[in-house]
């Protein structure tokens, strides 16, 4: 089901709101919109990715990641839809957030992450509506190579998105396959 935005030819397909004012759409063909008086006049960018987005995620009212098919990741530092950037472009230096072993898997998997300094960490887990499902983790975390181990007991067959926030923002997210 898609939704109006008042911009010929555009159908949204996923809706995050910041707040009751600020939000972004995603369109079906990679379009990203952007409003700040609740949805009455939104701003369209085409020109970031033609791949289908299919969550939308902040961490607080700058911090925000897009992830789409294809493995498109795309991430704002400031809230503004002119600053979105392609994450496969910008590799974090202070933290890291590993493909997860296996992938796809059944019933668990193992996560890794670095970090190259001590942090508030947490490790969210988002289905492809964008919905968070589960919290990994969310604690200080020293400097170092870490692992959490995933247990998908309760979750359905899907693909899943792993994001890892590290202080607050949005470090990395990693698209995960569930089997079973």
């Amino acid at each position: 089901m898609g939704y109006a935005t008042g911009n010929p030819g555009v159908v949204i397909s996923t809706i995050h709101f910041i707040n009751s004012l600020k939000g972004f759409a995603t369109g079906l063909y990679g379009e990203i919109l952007y409003t700040e008086n609740g949805g009455l006049n939104w701003t369209i960018n085409r020109a970031l990715t033609r791949n289908y987005i299919t969550s939308i995620n902040f961490s607080d009212s700058l911090n925000g990641v897009m992830t789409g098919i294809f493995g498109t990741i795309l991430r704002t530092t400031n809230g503004g839809i002119s600053y979105i950037g392609s994450e496969s472009q910008q590799i974090p230096e202070d933290y890291q957030l590993h493909q997860n072993y296996p992938n796809p898997f059944n019933p668990s998997t193992t996560i890794k992450f670095s970090l190259k300094r001590n942090a508030e960490i947490r490790i969210i887990l988002s289905n492809i509506l964008g919905e968070q499902v589960r919290v990994l983790t969310d604690k200080y975390t020293r400097a170092g190579d870490h692992k959490v181990i995933f247990s998908s007991e309760g979750l359905p067959t899907g693909v899943y998105f792993c994001s890892l926030i590290a202080n607050s923002s949005v470090a990395q997210t990693r698209k995960l396959l569930l089997i079973k």
